[in-house]
């Protein structure tokens, strides 16, 4: 029976694979497969190589959530588990300054940013979350008064707004976090994303990333036992006998390495 052609959107593959790997003696990665999962974590007849320098430096065996673009496997990102990461960047369009963005549902909009967390420690260091937040983000009054809250110097600041929402408590989390009120309060603006990207780099606090089925489910401050163990120079590598560099296999003659889960 005939099927239409799967087509990618904007030339883009997005999805969750079961990636496989092949490493030299080394284990340095020569190849990547990337076996595509259906909605229910089942493995589907799609499957893409990539070649030596068609994917990133991390690319690792795992199930991971994929952008394929072409022949090139642009990034993995985790699925599940607990990560160490920071704020790599405010998602924008190119040449233009972060901005939020509108969701048209069917009864109901609202604005919203999307913001991109990198993995900092562990054997996923690299690894890029995108992560959506909504913009519930308003001109600061005074509950009793009505009357605008100014700073020093006589502009109103920003609030947080939508009150009764259940994202807005997810925002404030993101922003205490990200360290962006340790510098004081802020002018408001139409947009503040520019001044909140900053900020938030600027600080460039790290803190604990939990994944559940590919999303960000809680992010929360790190401990202090988990810094020192992050931070220990033993990672249990060693360095190759330089003799052994000159050696590189053909991905052919390597086998596929997987993780049983």
């Amino acid at each position: 029976m005939y099927k239409p052609p799967k087509v990618k959107s904007g030339g883009a593959l997005y999805g969750t694979a079961k990636v496989l790997t092949q490493r030299d003696p080394n284990g340095k990665v020569m190849a990547v497969r990337a076996v595509m999962l259906d909605d229910e974590g089942n493995k589907t007849t799609d499957v893409y190589d990539f070649k030596a320098g068609n994917f990133p430096e991390y690319a690792q065996a795992g199930t991971f959530k994929v952008s394929i673009y072409k022949d090139t496997l642009q990034s993995l990102s985790p699925v599940e588990g607990q990560y160490v990461g920071k704020l790599l960047k405010f998602s924008a369009q190119k040449d233009k300054p972060p901005a939020p963005k509108v969701f048209q549902g069917k009864n109901w909009d609202y604005e919203y940013f999307t913001v991109m967390l990198v993995v900092t420690r562990g054997a996923q260091k690299g690894m890029v979350i995108s992560y959506n937040l909504r913009y519930n983000f308003e001109a600061a009054v005074d509950d009793k008064t009505q009357k605008p809250i100014l700073d020093k110097d006589g502009d109103q600041v920003v609030g947080y707004g939508h009150l009764k929402s259940k994202y807005t408590p997810i925002l404030e989390e993101f922003c205490d976090i990200t360290g962006v009120w340790q510098f004081g309060s802020m002018k408001y603006k139409d947009n503040i994303l520019s001044s909140l990207e900053k900020r938030a780099l600027r600080a460039g606090k790290e803190f604990n990333i939990v994944m559940r089925d590919g999303w960000v489910d809680k992010l929360f401050p790190l401990m202090e036992t988990v810094e020192k163990e992050a931070n220990s120079d033993n990672d249990g590598n060693f360095d190759p006998d330089p003799d052994d560099l000159n050696f590189t296999p053909e991905a052919e003659d390597l086998d596929w390495e997987q993780v049983t889960e």
